[in-house]
């Protein structure tokens, strides 16, 4: 660090953040939208509220009535169909849309939740 070894990976963390500024705004609308297809498929499940206030964004939160599902009980669902999800935060779960989710892969986070809930 005394010789600026510290500062070397400077470039490739400024690299990401212009790319997110430059090219990534670009597609918000696209992550918003799916975030409300999201919205609308999770509101067809029984038992899940979702927050309609607020999905100006590309999260959406919702809850489970209680004793339908455990957190870790859906946690390890999830994981056993390569979804990596966290637990309940605050009350409320939350998905988050972005580039490298697609609606197939949100149809198919739906459908594993869907089983869930049977």
């Amino acid at each position: 660090k005394i010789m600026g070894g510290g500062m070397r990976q400077a470039g490739i963390l400024a690299a990401a953040g212009i790319l997110a500024l430059e090219e990534m705004t670009k597609r918000l609308p696209e992550d918003h939208e799916n975030a409300r297809y999201l919205a609308g498929r999770l509101l067809d499940l029984p038992g899940v509220s979702v927050q309609k206030d607020r999905l100006d964004i590309n999260m959406v939160f919702f809850t489970i009535e209680d004793g339908r599902i455990s957190s870790d009980d859906m946690v390890e669902a999830f994981f056993k169909e390569n979804i990596k999800i966290n637990g309940i935060e605050g009350g409320e779960y939350r998905f988050v849309t972005h580039v490298n989710v697609s609606r197939a892969d949100i149809d198919k986070a739906v459908s594993v939740l869907a089983s869930l809930l049977q």
